[in-house]
C-alpha cells in the first residue's frame, strides 16, 4: 500500500486495516517460526506499512 493511499483514508478506515495488518503480522510470524514461509520479506513490508499507518493516523490526531 503506497503512502499516498494511506494519506487518503478516513481514521476509522486506517485504524481498522491496521488491525487487519497487524492480524497478518501476528500470523505470519508464527508460520514462521513453525515452518518456512513462501516470502519472508512480507514481515518486514507489514511493519514498515503499520508503522506508515501509526504515524499518519497520529499526523492526523493532532490536526484536529
Amino acid at each position: 500500500m503506497r503512502i499516498s493511499e494511506i494519506k487518503n483514508m478516513t481514521p476509522d478506515e486506517l485504524i481498522e486495516k491496521l488491525a487487519d495488518s497487524i492480524k497478518e503480522l501476528k500470523q505470519l510470524k508464527f508460520n514462521h517460526s513453525v515452518q518456512s514461509i513462501e516470502n519472508p520479506l512480507r514481515i518486514k513490508v507489514l511493519r514498515r506499512q503499520i508503522a506508515r499507518m501509526k504515524t499518519i493516523i497520529n499526523e492526523k490526531k493532532k490536526i484536529k
